[in-house]
């Protein structure tokens, strides 16, 4: 996704997760923020393997180059072995667009934002003489939420005052409620104790599949659903009663309850819940506009900020009408990112029909930004492509968090709130390597191969072909 280039955590993992699906066959990999070809065979060619990868290597450990970048410059091919086919699947006619949507609209940000900060102060004024007492003290917990004083959990206690919890919101509350009581000392102390008998019960080739497991886990490779009911099975096969443990017992069941709440769909089933409270607290026209207005300036300063969600985005568009401000730049920043859409699937399916014309039943990966997955998904599923999402959930929060409730072991440091994050947009730099860049940012592969020719000793005939193709003189 696009939030890699931004987290330490998905930088080591997204090329370990890719090199995980080489099999027989060339596998495309489509990336967005670039059209067509990688020079990435190219440098691959260079004499010096050990001093290419050493350079890749430290140019991702610095951040000059994303997860996916660094797996094309890194993955040589292995015979027998199924090797990467990396493209560009954006438009850079529409991704320049989207850039550039950003670039406009930044500097009007400060006047739009005075503007709207008048808006919701009058609002506030009309709230105190015209909303109920009942609807006042509702809104004021909404606002608490939406300015972040208030918890996800928090908030979903406050909606179910009014309303039924809905499924994910309910799985959501439930864990909760669980994490709350949790003994983390006591868990990890059962946990250790029932491992250490099953250490003893495995045969080799058990205990390997175990290590597997678990080195899998603590990588990312396998969820926590994943390992935690492998484990559990294991435990049952060979006569290990868990109820004898039953913090440990507990803790698996809460892992595998949070790991079946659906994300994009728990924050819609929110918005749908505070929807249906403010439809039930408002009694009359006045009230109904208050509420309106005040969703749409809010919605509009997350506008103001690139930070809508992709639900958001589309609750803005139904809502803009009620603000009469000339926001234009700001929601062509989310239009043009609509719109790519669209190309990125068309040049995805288009590329992997062209490399894969006698293997019809080959797959492809799509690495993109969170903010494009519903958009991407629905036009998939209209063309009827089966795929698989795989989204990475954060798992590093700084220390002293006022929600640190749920520190478990080396990858459950994080609590169940900061699990569950709302998707923005984040427009990629052009990933490096790109042939036909837009050359909207400076691309590090003439950096790379210079590093390499200072650390290889003999030039031989094929690094001066390479040198000439990637326009070194």
């Amino acid at each position: 996704t696009s939030h890699t280039r931004r987290c330490p955590r998905c930088h080591r993992e997204s090329p370990t997760f890719t090199r995980q699906l080489q099999g027989s066959d060339p596998i495309v990999v489509g990336l967005e923020g670039a059209e067509g070809p990688f020079l990435y065979d190219d440098y691959k060619a260079l004499s010096n393997r050990e001093a290419a990868r050493r350079v890749a290597d430290a140019f991702f450990a610095k951040g000059e180059i994303s997860g996916p970048a660094h797996a094309g410059f890194t993955s040589y091919p292995e015979i027998g072995k199924r090797g990467f086919k990396f493209w560009g699947v954006d438009d850079n006619r529409l991704y320049t667009q989207n850039v550039m949507a950003y670039k406009n609209a930044s500097p009007q940000k400060k006047a739009f934002l005075k503007i709207l900060k008048s808006h919701q102060a009058r609002l506030d004024l009309e709230k105190r003489s015209a909303f109920s007492e009942e609807l006042r003290a509702f809104d004021a917990v909404v606002q608490s939420y939406r300015l972040g004083t208030l918890s996800l959990a928090e908030f979903l206690i406050q909606l179910a005052r009014f309303q039924k919890m809905s499924f994910n919101a309910d799985l959501f509350l439930e864990a909760y409620a669980m994490e709350k009581k949790m003994d983390m000392a006591k868990i990890e102390t059962e946990r250790r104790h029932v491992l250490e008998i099953l250490v003893k019960k495995l045969k080799t080739e058990e205990l390997e599949t175990l290590i597997h497991y678990s080195l899998g886990y603590q990588q990312g490779i396998y969820s926590f659903a994943d390992y935690y009911t492998y484990l559990k099975a294991l435990c049952q096969n060979k006569g290990i009663h868990l109820e004898r443990t039953p913090h440990f017992d507990e803790y698996i069941r809460y892992v595998l309850l949070s790991d079946g709440i659906k994300a994009d769909a728990l924050f819609s089933e929110v918005d749908e819940l505070e929807r249906l409270v403010y439809h039930q607290l408002s009694k009359n026209e006045v009230e109904k506009r208050i509420v309106k207005e005040s969703r749409a300036v809010y919605l509009a300063l997350k506008l103001l900020d690139f930070s809508l969600t992709p639900q958001e985005w589309e609750t803005y568009q139904s809502l803009r009408g009620s603000l009469n401000l000339p926001l234009i730049s700001f929601e062509e920043f989310y239009s043009a990112a609509s719109l790519r859409n669209s190309s990125i699937v068309k040049n995805l399916l288009d590329q992997t029909e062209r490399e894969t014309t006698s293997n019809p039943s080959s797959f492809s990966l799509l690495v993109v930004g969170g903010f494009h997955t519903p958009g991407i998904t629905t036009l998939l599923r209209e063309k009827g492509v089966s795929y698989v999402v795989a989204s990475p959930k954060i798992t590093e929060v700084a220390q002293g968090s006022e929600t640190h409730y749920l520190s478990v072991f080396d990858r459950e440091k994080s609590p169940l709130e900061k699990i569950f994050v709302g998707k923005k947009l984040f427009v990629v730099s052009t990933p490096a390597g790109s042939v036909n860049s837009p050359g909207l940012a400076p691309d590090p592969i003439r950096s790379m191969v210079n590093f390499v020719r200072g650390l290889t000793r003999i030039v031989q005939a094929r690094d001066l072909v390479v040198l000439f193709r990637l326009g070194f003189k």
